[in-house]
């Protein structure tokens, strides 16, 4: 697929347009996120998802490019991702709970993400304004400085997506470290101490491939919007203005 022309489309154009391509390559993007019908693909899942396959297929070489091995090894990690996140749910959602805590009086909020994890960080700001009313918005970590920077004052919490395994990590750090007047929040791989001094808070995710990266930092963002939309007293299943199914244009 990586020789093919492609673009990324919001979920909700993506819904009203067909793109053609053939068996195989619609079979290698088949997931519980999209439904298959007469070779096109139609998205019936979040944002994430979509954002998510989007990415996937612009990193993850096509399996003409890949040993048996190699297909191996990225089966092996993605099939490891469920008993990760079991393994280290419980720890997560005491971290989250305690910086809940802390921003549930927070009135707006910036997410920001790099690469695979750029849709990761939309999906973030966009769960916390959903379900707990506070503003946010998600923007390209690496240019934090080119604007959002200057939404940044005294208590305004900001959570950056950082992996190392990430192109642009170096270029990441050095924006963070001149967050100096926000409460940051910075989602990392395990073992990543690179945050330490200059963070509110640092959550280690679970160690996996680039690609499946944004499966684990999403747990995270949607605790973080469910604790501080429940410490607010909001709604969590029926937001306000906001139907449980989408059924109008």
């Amino acid at each position: 697929m990586s020789l093919m022309p492609r673009a990324s489309h919001m979920h909700s154009n993506f819904r009203d347009k067909q793109f053609h391509l053939c068996l195989e390559q619609v079979q290698a993007l088949d997931s519980s996120g999209f439904t298959i019908r007469n070779t096109f693909i139609h998205s019936g899942a979040s944002y994430l998802k979509d954002a998510w396959a989007s990415q996937r297929a612009h990193s993850v070489p096509p399996p003409s490019r890949l040993s048996e091995a190699e297909i191996d090894e990225y089966c092996i990690s993605l099939n490891s991702v469920p008993d990760q996140i079991e393994t280290w749910l419980k720890t997560l959602c005491e971290k989250v709970k305690i910086v809940a805590k802390y921003f549930r009086l927070a009135t707006n909020a910036l997410f920001c993400g790099c690469g695979v994890h750029f849709p990761g960080s939309l999906e973030g700001a966009l769960k916390l304004k959903e379900i707990s009313y506070i503003h946010a918005e998600g923007c390209p970590a690496a240019e934090i400085k080119h604007g959002p920077l200057t939404l940044v004052r005294g208590f305004i919490p900001v959570i950056c997506i950082a992996f190392r395994s990430d192109p642009a990590y170096a270029q990441i750090t050095s924006n963070i470290t001149q967050l100096k007047d926000a409460a940051v929040v910075v989602i990392t791989d395990d073992g990543n101490d690179d945050f330490a001094d200059v963070a509110s808070f640092v959550i280690h995710c679970p160690a996996t491939k680039l690609q499946f990266e944004p499966l684990v930092a999403a747990i995270p963002l949607q605790l973080l919007a469910y604790y501080i939309a429940d410490m607010r007293g909001c709604s969590i299943d029926q937001p306000r203005n906001l139907a449980k199914s989408v059924t109008v244009e």
